[in-house]
């Protein structure tokens, strides 16, 4: 499933100046740094103290993220409504099996009690699942 393989940041597992975790762009199928370089240190709000580091996309990024989803669109249309629909199910699944980590950043990023914060990830499955239904009841064309 290579699609899959990007819902799961491998990069917060790196760390960066003075320890923080690093979490790159995910442009084009990989985590990568800004173009610049520049990134934004994530604050724990109840201590003050950086914890995150994260890449800040600027406008090459955003010139490279679009150069990407253009390149991906004749492929993604070409499929079939029902191989769309799979795809968005397969999201939705990791989403469901994959949910602790980003929980866990949404948690200590905005003091949110874990439970609320995995509630949240469960609505992200939910919405892949809602429009894998859609997809599949609509038929849409190949594009």
């Amino acid at each position: 499933m290579e699609h899959s393989r990007s819902l799961v940041p491998r990069s917060t597992r790196r760390t960066g100046s003075a320890g923080l975790r690093r979490l790159g762009l995910f442009i084009d199928g990989s985590r990568r740094a800004a173009v610049s370089g520049d990134t934004h240190h994530v604050e724990d709000p109840a201590t003050g103290t950086p914890w995150l580091e994260v890449a800040l996309a600027g406008p090459e990024d955003v010139d490279r993220s679009i150069a990407a989803a253009v390149d991906a669109a004749p492929g993604w249309g070409r499929r079939t409504a029902s191989e769309r629909a799979a795809v968005l199910r397969d999201a939705a699944r990791l989403a469901r099996y994959r949910h602790q980590h980003p929980a866990q950043i949404q948690s200590r990023d905005v003091r949110q009690p874990i439970a609320d914060a995995r509630a949240g990830r469960a609505s992200v499955a939910d919405g892949f699942d809602y429009y894998a239904r859609v997809i599949s009841r609509i038929g849409l064309p190949r594009l």
